[in-house]
């Protein structure tokens, strides 16, 4: 049975991980990958898909906190999505 702290704690980052598609920022950025896939780039775009997680949560951002396995799993996705 998983926690009432474990779905509140998903839910939350949930949340957050949905308010960011909405962000001004990211209709900018679907315009310029639609103009670079059009043949029509405005700068140079990078996209990065291989990251060190081990290396990246110096600060604790990726840090689990669910005690339900599949739970961590869900919140590992959502957090990394977020960093």
């Amino acid at each position: 049975m998983v926690s009432a702290q474990d779905k509140a704690l998903i839910r939350e980052l949930a949340a957050q991980v949905a308010e960011i598609p909405a962000l001004p920022l990211q209709e900018e950025k679907r315009r310029l990958w639609c103009r670079l896939n059009a043949l029509q780039p405005e700068r140079p775009l990078v996209m990065i898909d291989q990251v060190c997680w081990n290396q990246m949560h110096l600060r604790g951002e990726l840090v689990l906190r669910c005690v339900d396995p599949e739970c961590r799993g869900y919140e590992d996705y959502l957090r990394r999505t977020l960093y």
